[in-house]
């Protein structure tokens, strides 16, 4: 299995962030990870150990019983060759696997007090565009890790507080410019054409809740193959579960693998197969 499917799976993601703030028994991320059954958590433990991403940091005995301290691996960061070769869907499902994670830690955040102060507790989100050479972007960004490194190698203390920061950058299109003007936009990745150069029998499948690809592209898809057969699931999202648009709901379908696929999927693609066999 490749490193970034290893670290983008929603529950190795979760415990590479609760090792993020320092080691951690068994038990503790457990409690971390209330919500994931423990023989979930055991097994993805192994795989990130087995790939030395995860170190065992200590092992003891407790009353008889085996507990084990985990920290994070040396490696325990996706490099340029790590994600080089993966398609446009790949990348996008490993960033909403991320930004799924955020929200759920947003959520505990705001869970975890009567009544949040943002001012006290020193919470934002903002965003902002940047015009800057790469160069200047690249010095940005060193004299930003230089400024952080400090407070990313202390140790926890009485007195200090674990702070979550996260970075995602990308280039956008430069103001007022057309469509070929702009390297990132391009028509490579529309689908549409593609689709319409297949002759082979289509499904075209959407859910009402898919927060990464709405009915209105399926419809688009449709448009470019007319021919195709169309299923619209009522309350399917990405990850083909049920879902509201709720974000609790999505992350709790993206993240608990024991939830089943929505049913009418499954029996318009057996009426599809069915039909083309005929």
């Amino acid at each position: 299995m490749r490193r970034s499917r290893l670290i983008l799976h929603p529950v190795r993601l979760r415990i590479l962030q609760a090792l993020a703030s320092g080691e951690h028994t068994t038990h503790a991320l457990d409690e971390r990870l209330a919500d994931v059954p423990k023989s979930s958590i055991y097994r993805h433990l192994r795989l990130l150990v087995r790939a030395g991403l995860v170190d065992v940091a200590q092992t003891r005995r407790i009353r008889g019983v085996e507990e084990r301290s985990y920290r994070l691996g040396a490696s325990a960061r996706l490099s340029a060759a790590d994600v080089a070769g993966l398609s446009s869907d790949e990348h996008l499902g490993m960033f909403s696997t991320y930004t799924l994670s955020l929200v759920q830690d947003f959520a505990a955040y705001l869970g975890s007090r009567p009544e949040p102060d943002f001012a006290g507790d020193r919470v934002g989100y903002t965003e902002v565009v940047l015009h800057t050479t790469d160069d200047e972007f690249d010095a940005m960004v060193a004299a930003i890790n230089a400024a952080m490194k400090p407070y990313i190698d202390r140790a926890p203390r009485p007195t200090t507080t674990p702070r979550k920061l996260s970075v995602i950058t990308f280039p956008v299109p430069r103001p007022g410019a057309s469509p070929t003007e702009n390297e990132d936009a391009t028509d490579s990745d529309d689908p549409a054409p593609v689709l319409a150069g297949l002759t082979m029998p289509t499904l075209i499948a959407a859910g009402t809740t898919d927060i990464q690809v709405s009915v209105d592209d399926a419809a688009l898809l449709a448009q470019a193959r007319p021919d195709a057969a169309q299923c619209i699931v009522e309350g399917m999202n990405h990850v083909l579960k049920a879902a509201t648009l709720d974000p609790d709901s999505q992350a709790q379908a993206y993240m608990d693998p024991s939830l089943p696929v929505v049913p009418a999927l499954v029996d318009c693609v057996a009426e599809f197969v069915l039909n083309d066999d005929e």
